[in-house]
């Protein structure tokens, strides 16, 4: 008998199943396999058409394999237009919707036509994660389609698959013309946090936390939820869409990311130039986007987009500026050069544009000088790998991330960034409980101050010293550096944010409530920022807008439970009983013992303290009065 051969290749497939199909069967089993019957026929029509194979089509499933990722994905696309066709012609309780999962990835084939592999389980997986009448797609066939294809896709965060070791990134494909609801994804990781002063860290976690980490995915959005469209300002303006990663190795993500993040930075320089931080712009990341529509959700008038493509020690960077309101191109170039070239490129790219933009800046003045991050490549490799885990905010990919950070500055010892990255880090690892006790803030004090020692024009040093700084009990202080920070880069959104917290702390409601007018400015699907601005009004006693910026917070991130807990009070205040308790209701949900945990807040005024204990007591909530000291003054 001659030798079953195995090959191993890669392909597309293509795996899908009737949801329902056994109540379906069990009402009634000849008009079911009837239904099954012609939906195989449109299947079987389709795969063929787009060059594929059906490799098994048992019970209710349908499996197929494909040479090319969009060979997949137009399959499922059309046989799903025809589906729902079909399905008109029959009762709704007996209508048969499919669930399509698409991915590319390795195969191990047989002559007899059999597959199998990690390839047809990342597949089955993502069938298993779709909407009956829908589809998801794997990460990896999402990179493969963009710029293929006329349809956009909703990051569903990662998910495990029975014996692959890496969680699958999974991909929702929306209808032609959806746009995605903020709080229809995902719900994000729960904080669930203990101790007397949980509500503080809470509060910190929310300022902390970037609006659009990968790992806790929010939908990418295309008109702003919460203010009118902000309205153009009277200078220029302009976002940084982030660059796709062309690169053949999708774990170069990091690395195209680092890139557009950078050149956020750089242009934040240039004072007159309004730059949209990275939380808000990186919203729209992975999709296929309407430029006229992103600069309208923005508040910008120019746009920046490109690609990246790595390989090996050579990099190519392609950037177009683009004119919302004409259309047109003002600039465009493309960029290959060697990896030890890129912070080059970064600056010829920033040259241009700024070139570009004379005619409404002028002769623009950097607010401070252009020093290199670091002159070394692999320390600016690790420190870039160490922001993507940072971002993924769980215990093993913040220890990850520090000991990356680590090894960045053990190669260059005056990389100033990676510095005020580490003590990010290491203030996280403190909130959530993985480092305990005072050497955890003293560590990242430690590195806070060797940032700005080393780079005193950094503005993420000052920032992230602040932080330390109030959270060891020193609020002026903290006051101080969110100022000098925000001194530094009137475009840093982060500053803006962390300064209205701090005055808000504070008592001081109005300058709170202006610096976080300008952090939603310059970041508006921040949640964070958008928090930060309604504890300001709430400093004010204006408890209707308060309630107003909680509740768009809340929209952009649904379970944040600080959110739920300040709109409780805020409602509470107002009289609005039934929808504060509402409120309470999902804040004890997210956080069961919220009753024990909300007496931590450092706030200089007592009143201001107790008035929010007010509100959430009028919410239902059985709240003791506040300690006379929280965890921040016993760190010290």
């Amino acid at each position: 008998m001659a030798e079953n051969v195995v090959r191993q290749r890669l392909a597309a497939i293509l795996a899908a199943d009737v949801a329902g199909y056994s109540r379906l069967m069990g009402d009634d089993e000849r008009a079911t396999i009837d239904a099954i019957n012609r939906c195989r026929a449109i299947f079987r029509e389709h795969i063929e058409a787009n060059g594929g194979r059906v490799v098994d089509m048992a019970g209710d499933s349908v499996l197929a394999i494909f040479d090319t990722a969009i060979g997949a994905f137009t399959t499922a696309m059309v046989s799903q237009e025809q589906l729902t066709d079909l399905n008109t012609k029959y009762a709704e309780d007996r209508r048969m919707l499919w669930r399509i999962g698409v991915n590319l990835g390795d195969i191990h084939e047989q002559d007899d036509g059999t597959v199998y592999g990690d390839g047809v389980n990342v597949a089955a997986r993502l069938e298993a994660l779709a909407e009956p009448g829908g589809a998801c797609v794997s990460g990896k066939v999402r990179d493969e389609l963009r710029g293929k294809i006329d349809r956009s896709f909703a990051d569903l965060g990662e998910h495990e698959v029975k014996n692959i070791a890496e969680p699958v990134r999974a991909y929702r494909v929306l209808a032609e013309g959806e746009r995605v609801p903020i709080a229809s994804g995902p719900r994000r990781r729960r904080l669930i946090l203990a101790g007397a002063a949980v509500v503080v860290l809470a509060l910190i976690v929310a300022f902390l936390w970037p609006a659009d980490h990968h790992e806790s995915p929010v939908e990418v959005v295309t008109a702003a939820p919460h203010d009118p469209t902000p309205a153009l300002p009277s200078g220029p303006s302009i976002a940084v869409l982030p660059f796709t990663n062309m690169s053949e190795d999708p774990d170069q993500e990091y690395f195209s990311d680092g890139i557009s993040e950078d050149l956020i930075t750089e242009l934040s320089r240039f004072e007159g130039l309004l730059v949209v931080a990275r939380n808000s712009t990186f919203r729209f990341k992975g999709q296929a986007v309407d430029i006229t529509e992103v600069a309208a959700a923005l508040g910008v008038r120019y746009v920046l987009e490109g690609s990246v493509r790595r390989t090996g020690d050579r990099v190519r960077v392609t950037a177009q500026l683009i004119d919302s309101e004409t259309g047109g191109h003002l600039w465009a170039e493309r960029y290959d050069r060697q990896m030890t070239d890129i912070f080059a490129v970064q600056d010829d790219v920033t040259g241009q544009i700024i070139a570009a933009l004379k005619s409404e800046l002028g002769n623009a003045i950097p607010s401070r000088a252009n020093r290199p991050l670091t002159s070394s490549q692999e320390a600016y490799d690790l420190y870039l790998r160490g922001r993507a885990n940072h971002n993924r905010r769980t215990r093993e990919t913040n220890a990850l991330a520090q000991d990356l950070f680590e090894q960045a500055v053990g190669l260059d010892a005056t990389f100033a960034a990676a510095y005020a990255a580490l003590s990010h880090a290491q203030v996280l690892a403190w909130i959530y409980g993985w480092a305990e006790g005072p050497a955890a803030l003293e560590n990242a004090e430690e590195a806070a101050r060797r940032a700005v020692t080393i780079d005193p024009s950094l503005p993420q040093g000052h920032a992230q010293l602040g932080w330390v700084l109030t959270f060891r009990g020193r609020l002026d202080e903290g006051i101080a550096a969110a100022r000098h920070a925000t001194a530094l880069d009137t475009n840093y959104a982060t500053g803006y944010t962390y300064l209205s917290v701090f005055l808000s702390l504070s008592g001081e409601g109005a300058e709170a409530l202006a610096a976080g007018n300008v952090a939603v400015r310059l970041d508006p699907f921040a949640f964070n920022a958008q928090l930060g601005r309604g504890l300001a009004q709430l400093i004010l006693r204006d408890y209707e807008k308060a309630a107003a910026n909680f509740q768009t917070s809340l929209e952009i991130n649904p379970d944040f439970g600080a959110g739920h807990q300040y709109l409780a009070a805020a409602y509470g205040l107002l009289g609005r009983e039934e929808e504060a308790r509402a409120e309470a209701a999902e804040a004890l949900s997210i956080s069961p013992d919220f009753a024990d945990v909300i007496l931590g807040l450092p706030f200089r005024n007592r009143a201001d303290l107790m008035m929010i204990v007010d509100g959430l007591r009028k919410a239902g909530l059985d709240v003791p009065d506040p300690p006379s000291a929280n965890r921040m003054q016993s760190e010290q």
